[in-house]
């Protein structure tokens, strides 16, 4: 994933900012978004209410129905557009395979009222996981988000019935002949009579309002999937190291021709103030100064002022307060806003204590403890592996199998880190969390190396970029043939 092209603001947002970029992003986008759209379900309508003529509410429930399996195209041109290729309708369709594998019959059976689906459904389509991989990233995913994702999932729903509601009175009004017609005319139609369960204007009121919705909700999730990445990876410091890196490499130059022009500009103003300091005479200066308002003499002010004509009685109110229990009465607020106070302090100190434990890295490994014998949907026993993991890899490289290779070297790289260092690596870790635990007990070289394979493994497995043969290589000529030496010693608690 090129972040460089993205042309959104990459930072943390909370759920409905998130919510209510990916409605702008649908409103950006409305054009491709909806002429895609359209040019699926329409023919799709046609055709079901073709087959099911005599029942017209079967048509719109099977249309209902799939609406996942096209929610899959809207997101496949929003996940493009945002990277400034706008996709045609040729090249979407073409790409349908990639677009609908894996995941389309779960996304129809036991996912098909998932109430997060659009947050969730970029796993499928966006990272092609499936399987406990799947499982384990929309665990990840759903651990800051998934209330925000169900909420969205409520409000469109609502949004959808009361489109559905006014279009109907709206058709109602229109169809119905005659001036004056109430609403219950409207839905039920003229002079009371009860119409047909289910005709055509139904159907294209329930598709009107689908049509208006849809893309504003798989927008949403869409967004809501981009700032829990954006969270989880830290996407915006990546993005700003980049750009800040190019205006170094820019302003270097420049900086060079400022430091000449300043040098240049105070050697100019050395010399002119010197010229005036021998033009001037310090004597006729120091009267000049002197000589100004602000310096020397006496003013004298007078004003009229009221006098105190009862000082007495004064201080009897000041001594003796009219309302007693007034005083008493704050003093007694005064306490209950200090205890108040003193209680805020001790829970925000406990939840900063909390915080800090939960994100302090964990360094031990507990005795009884099972060690994981699959990683991110990989085997990593070391009866799984070659001997030489190293000349495996350069193998595999050379018969143009660069992700096999590159996979073989992760393998190997976590089931070291697991068997050999006995890093404290869990099911439920992120390569993040692998990084943290590999910067405590690794020695530099290695975590280097562990830096470097997680992020061309990153890039291959979620970014789906293409992979280089020299990198691969290189990679596996690196690859450290004993992990023992790079291991701290171990903490068992």
């Amino acid at each position: 994933m090129e972040l460089e092209k993205i042309g959104l603001n990459l930072r943390p947002r909370s759920g409905w900012e998130a919510v209510d970029l990916g409605f702008r992003l649908a409103a950006h986008y409305c054009k491709p978004l909806w002429v895609i759209w359209f040019c699926m379900v329409v023919p799709l309508a046609v055709v079901l209410h073709v087959l099911f003529w005599n029942s017209l509410w079967v048509a719109i429930l099977v249309l209902w129905w799939v609406k996942p399996i096209l929610d899959r195209f809207l997101l496949y041109v929003l996940s493009q557009s945002i990277f400034g290729a706008v996709p045609g309708i040729g090249a979407t369709l073409k790409d349908w395979r990639r677009v609908l594998t894996p995941g389309w019959f779960a996304s129809l059976t036991w996912r098909r009222f998932d109430m997060a689906r659009s947050y969730l459904l970029p796993v499928m389509v966006l990272e092609r996981q499936s399987g406990r991989a799947a499982r384990q990233r929309r665990k990840v995913l759903g651990a800051r988000l998934r209330g925000h994702a169900v909420g969205l999932t409520m409000l469109s729903l609502h949004f959808e019935l009361a489109l559905v509601l006014g279009f109907s009175v709206l058709i109602g009004f229109f169809l119905v002949p005659g001036s004056e017609v109430s609403l219950w005319e409207a839905l039920m139609g003229p002079s009371g009579e009860v119409k047909q369960l289910w005709d055509w204007s139904d159907s294209l009121v329930v598709l009107l309002a689908m049509s208006l919705i849809e893309p504003f909700y798989v927008a949403a999730g869409f967004s809501l999937y981009l700032n829990r990445r954006v969270m989880i990876e830290a996407w915006d410091l990546e993005l700003g190291l980049r750009k800040l890196a190019r205006r170094l490499v820019s302003a270097s130059a420049l900086a060079v021709k400022a430091m000449v022009m300043v040098c240049i500009s105070l050697t100019m103003v050395g010399l002119t103030t010197e010229l005036q300091a021998q033009q001037k005479k310090p004597a006729e200066e120091i009267k000049k100064v002197l000589a100004a308002q602000e310096f020397g003499g006496e003013k004298q002010e007078m004003y009229w002022a009221l006098r105190d004509l009862f000082p007495e009685k004064k201080e009897q109110k000041k001594t003796e307060p009219e309302w007693p229990w007034l005083k008493d009465l704050s003093q007694g607020i005064a306490r209950v806003l200090q205890l108040l106070g003193w209680v805020i302090l001790i829970l925000v100190v406990l939840y900063l204590l909390r915080a800090l434990w939960r994100a302090w890295p964990a360094s031990t490994v507990e005795k009884n403890e099972p060690i994981p014998e699959q990683l991110f949907g990989m085997d990593i026993t070391p009866e799984s592996l070659p001997q030489d993991i190293t000349r495996a890899a350069l193998a595999l490289a050379e018969q143009g199998r660069l992700r096999q290779a590159l996979s073989l070297l992760y393998r190997g790289s976590l089931s070291a880190l697991v068997y050999v260092c006995h890093l404290p690596i869990r099911h439920s870790d992120t390569e993040g969390d692998v990084m943290r635990h590999g910067k405590i007990r690794l020695s530099p070289s290695h975590y280097d190396y562990l830096q470097d394979l997680i992020r061309q493994w990153s890039w291959v497995a979620y970014a789906h970029r293409q992979l280089q043969a020299e990198q691969v290589v290189a990679l596996a000529q690196r690859y450290p043939m004993d992990w023992n030496q790079g291991c701290h010693d171990e903490v068992v608690a």
